[in-house]
């Protein structure tokens, strides 16, 4: 709040004629005459003029102590202001402005907001995309609550900018955050986690489509909706929000508002993170080209094998994962596949009924979604028929009918859900895998794949 500057200036010339004229009753009661031709009258107007004049310089901030004061504001350039410069008054008007602008721009960090805003400020034209997470430390890999810390994530304008260009910016944007926040506040500065998607999908052609172009305009479609730095007519333009959850009825509606697409069928979509190692393991220790994305109690599996294992541990500066037990032997460059979304069969299944499993109900599944099981090249993707919930050891489960199980799977057996991808807050999608199976009526009215 600005202090309120008093008006010294506040009486005009009639107001000091007019005050002084009503004091000579009470000042010399044998003064009558009051005419403009009477002496003393005429000493009166001199006075009242010389006092608005002095009224009007006191008034006045001169030149000189408006250099004192831009000075003291820390603009010393102005000392070398002279006031004998003809353009003094046009110098030192822009000069104020300038300092006034300065002085309301904001300077320390404290909302989340304050941080966005700074950042984009400073670094407008190497920074598209800011996203702020209060009380959490992206540069521990358990991504737990931590008060008093908090993290930005950046996306750059350029997607091409080499690793240490990456870390340069990183590092420059922790450097003005460590300035400007409270000293209470721990910044730190991350690159946007990707969760690896791959999606497939069935559409169905209308009489005379060009397949070439429906699979070019699906995959454009799609594409651009995750983008995260240009989503065009999606998000407003602005990118694929941090940690928006995917879901399948979202595909559905962008596939099926194509021109010349009849239907829209069998979308899958799953999040599968890979890494790779980067020399044969010791134990229960991995040695990674990457952990962007994995983060501890994640569930891994390595090369083709369907047996998974636990992270217990991580440490970013040796790009080590540590699992729970040992694996065995891999030779380096063996994949490291994460498994995001998982659940687990239920124990006691009937061997006689292959088509029924039983589920928790962290995932709800409905008639028409499409589930994985199992992992590696052993995995089956089956539809689910119907739905019903069931009480099983004093615990309500879900219970799927599948449209067909070629094999028997045993209980503890991992179940990926095909129908919805979850993102944790600060993660954006990056399409590994996008096919488009095209269907079109042949000359018996009967729907064969033709892609």
């Amino acid at each position: 709040m600005t202090l309120p500057l008093p008006n010294l200036d506040d009486r005009t010339y009639a107001d000091l004629v007019a005050e002084l004229r009503a004091l000579i009753p009470i000042e010399c009661s044998e003064w009558t005459d009051h005419n403009p031709s009477d002496t003393g009258m005429i000493l009166i107007e001199l006075f009242a003029w010389l006092t608005e004049l002095t009224l009007y310089r006191v008034n006045q901030v001169p030149i000189a102590s408006q250099v004192q004061f831009l000075s003291l504001l820390g603009d010393r350039s102005i000392n070398q202001l002279s006031a004998s410069d003809p353009n003094a008054a046009l110098i030192l008007k822009a000069k104020v402005r300038e300092t006034i602008a300065q002085l309301r721009t904001p300077y320390r960090a404290i909302t989340s907001q304050d941080f966005k805003a700074l950042v984009l400020q400073q670094f407008g034209t190497q920074i598209q995309r800011v996203f702020c997470l209060p009380n959490f430390n992206l540069d521990r890999s358990d991504y737990n609550f931590v008060e008093g810390h908090l993290s930005l994530v950046i996306v750059p304008h350029s997607e091409t900018l080499s690793t240490s260009d990456l870390a340069e910016l990183c590092q420059k944007v922790y450097l003005l955050l460590s300035d400007r926040c409270l000293l209470t506040t721990r910044p730190h500065v991350a690159l946007p986690t990707y969760a690896e998607v791959s999606l497939v999908a069935d559409l169905y052609l209308e009489e005379g489509a060009s397949r070439t172009l429906i699979d070019a305009q699906a995959k454009t479609a799609i594409e651009t909706y995750f983008n995260p730095r240009d989503s065009g007519e999606y998000w407003k333009g602005l990118g694929y929000p941090f940690g928006q959850d995917i879901y399948v009825s979202a595909i559905y509606e962008r596939l099926s508002q194509l021109p010349r697409v009849q239907a829209v069928e069998n979308v899958k979509i799953s999040a599968v993170s890979t890494t790779q190692l980067k020399q044969a393991n010791q134990g229960r220790t991995l040695v990674v080209d990457r952990i962007q994305g994995f983060r501890i109690n994640d569930i891994v599996c390595l090369g083709d094998s369907d047996r998974t294992y636990t992270i217990e541990s991580i440490q970013p500066t040796t790009q080590t994962i540590t699992l729970t037990e040992a694996p065995g032997e891999f030779p380096g460059n063996t994949t490291v596949t994460l498994l995001r979304q998982r659940l687990r069969l239920e124990p006691d299944r009937d061997p006689n009924r292959r088509s029924v499993i039983y589920l928790p109900t962290d995932f709800r599944f409905k008639p028409g979604d499409w589930l994985r099981l199992g992992v590696g090249k052993a995995a089956q993707e089956e539809m689910v028929s119907s739905v019903e919930f069931v009480k099983r050891n004093d615990r309500t489960v879900q219970q799927l009918s599948l449209t067909t199980v070629e094999d028997a799977l045993p209980s503890g057996t991992l179940v990926t859900p095909l129908m919805r991808v979850d993102l944790a807050k600060h993660e954006l999608v990056k399409l590994s895998q996008v096919k488009f199976n095209l269907w079109e009526r042949s000359q018996n009215g009967q729907w064969q794949q033709v892609q």
